[in-house]
């Protein structure tokens, strides 16, 4: 998703994303499968950088905002000027209890795609 000169980056897994993510978002996943379960992904700063530019304006969203608070980080790190993160992520933020505190993309009504669908 790309508005005001930003590109939404979906960290989340490959079928987190296939089945509904920004529409025009970029995808590169934070995880991937390692022999000791999932680990972070060891090409992710490269792939963005590759993708992007480190002068790119990029949000960053995963599900929930525990994946993208992490990612963003290690992107600021890795000396990429302009990096928000989207703390509420596609399904929001919950209570202890479940009750959404901050809707996500999705509670927000915004723009969504599947893999199936040809985005434009």
């Amino acid at each position: 998703m790309e508005h005001e000169g930003y590109v939404y980056l979906d960290v989340r897994t490959r079928a987190e994303f296939d089945e509904c993510h920004p529409r025009g978002a970029l995808h590169v996943p934070w995880l991937e499968s390692g022999p000791a379960g999932m680990v972070v992904n060891p090409s992710f700063v490269s792939s963005v950088e590759s993708a992007l530019g480190r002068e790119a304006r990029i949000v960053v969203g995963c599900a929930s905002g525990v994946r993208s608070l992490a990612a963003a980080a290690l992107l600021v790190e890795h000396g990429f000027l302009y990096v928000c993160e989207q703390r509420a992520g596609m399904n929001g933020v919950r209570d202890p209890f479940g009750r959404v505190r901050e809707p996500g993309w999705r509670g927000e009504g915004l723009p969504v795609a599947t893999a199936e669908e040809v985005e434009g």
